[in-house]
């Protein structure tokens, strides 16, 4: 669940440049009363915290999320060595560039913007 994770932009971005799902757990009454329970690991979890940025990233994601479902991943590159900025290539040559750093950075041409992503879609 991406509000589990400590750096939640980050698991975000981990999400796009994988492909995978955005996952949230959430819950409607205070996380508080699961303390000292079989759910006691359940933390940040109220959903009136999160919603606004779950329908953020939501929509940012939801196309290229749906466009690479179900393919193959061609080409996975680390652009720089602190790993800050990666590209991926999809079969359909839809081409991903992911940037985790503080900074906007350019590639080809493109600049993507800190901590987000661009997306090029292929044929």
């Amino acid at each position: 669940a991406l509000n589990g994770e400590q750096d939640v932009q980050s698991a975000f971005l981990k999400a796009v440049e994988t492909g995978s799902c955005l996952k949230w757990r959430w819950i409607a009454r205070n996380e508080d009363e699961l303390v000292e329970t079989d759910y006691n690991s359940i933390i940040s979890a109220r959903y009136e915290n999160w919603i606004d940025t779950a329908i953020d990233q939501y929509k940012q994601a939801e196309s290229l999320l749906t466009r690479v479902a179900g393919q193959t991943v061609v080409s996975h590159e680390i652009l720089t060595a602190n790993g800050d900025l990666v590209r991926v290539v999809w079969s359909d040559g839809t081409e991903v560039l992911v940037n985790y750093g503080s900074s906007d950075a350019t590639v080809g041409g493109r600049t993507v913007a800190a901590q987000s992503f661009a997306v090029k879609e292929g044929a």
